[in-house]
């Protein structure tokens, strides 16, 4: 077990920026009627945000990292 280190934080940040910055162009297409590529690079900005989530809350419980 090791302990939170610097660079943990930033991937856990960036993982959740991610998925707000993913939300936040789907929503901002919907709104303006953009075209479907908005919604999908949106859509792949939040899918990848959750799959390296997945990995953080893993090492979370394992143990692997201790805050």
């Amino acid at each position: 077990m090791r302990g939170w280190r610097r660079v943990d934080t930033f991937q856990a940040v960036t993982t959740v920026l991610l998925i707000v910055l993913g939300v936040t162009i789907v929503v901002r297409a919907a709104a303006r009627h953009a075209p479907v590529d908005s919604y999908g690079l949106g859509a792949a900005f939040v899918v990848y945000g959750v799959y390296r989530l997945r990995y953080i809350v893993r090492a979370l419980r394992q143990g692997r990292i201790s805050p």
